[in-house]
């Protein structure tokens, strides 16, 4: 037994059900997750894609490390993780650079969409891969349903006219300069009397 199993507590049974507790936490993990990608989006047009991804993955690795410490849980110990870990870590970073550049491209709403998708191939990959984790019927209803809805949403963005290609930021600054010489300013002599 590791060091690192030593120090986790025995993970709790799984639940057939969700209760309550547990549709609100992943409720509110949808929604700060779904929110990501507008926040991003809209980030694009202040600052490059790249420093934002080096940003948010410094922060993450200062909480990660700040958390393994106050749990006690070793981080640099010779396990033989190391590689696996880094191929994992920069996998998982190429994912975000694909993700930040390619919201430059696409509308937030669509991004989202794409992005997850992957939890359909998750479910499939785990009923083979994965002993007791099987697709019911009522598991193969709800992707049903998710992923309709995900049909009807990529449908209904394609009607929609393409974003600009400038962010918020760069339309408002080419809006403001385009109606700086409407607005002159008032002087003395103008005013009524």
């Amino acid at each position: 037994m590791t060091a690192i199993e030593q120090a986790q507590p025995p993970l709790p049974r799984a639940a057939d059900r969700l209760d309550v507790r547990a549709v609100l936490v992943v409720t509110a993990c949808c929604a700060c997750w779904g929110v990501n990608q507008v926040a991003i989006k809209i980030a694009n047009a202040g600052i490059s894609p790249m420093l934002q991804v080096g940003l948010r993955s410094a922060l993450a690795g200062v909480l990660v490390f700040a958390w393994a410490r106050a749990r006690g849980v070793p981080i640099f110990q010779r396990d033989r993780t190391l590689l696996p870990g880094i191929a994992a870590g920069v996998l998982f970073g190429a994912e975000f650079v694909v993700l930040y550049f390619g919201l430059s491209f696409t509308t937030a709403s669509r991004g989202v969409v794409l992005l997850y998708l992957a939890p359909f191939v998750v479910a499939f990959g785990t009923h083979y891969l994965i002993p007791g984790d099987r697709l019911t019927l009522a598991k193969l209803m709800g992707l049903t349903a998710a992923l309709a809805g995900l049909a009807v949403a990529i449908i209904a963005a394609s009607r929609c006219p393409p974003p600009p290609r400038q962010g918020i930021t760069h339309t408002r600054r080419a809006r403001d300069s385009a109606n700086a010489d409407k607005r002159l300013p008032l002087i003395a002599s103008d005013s009524v009397v």
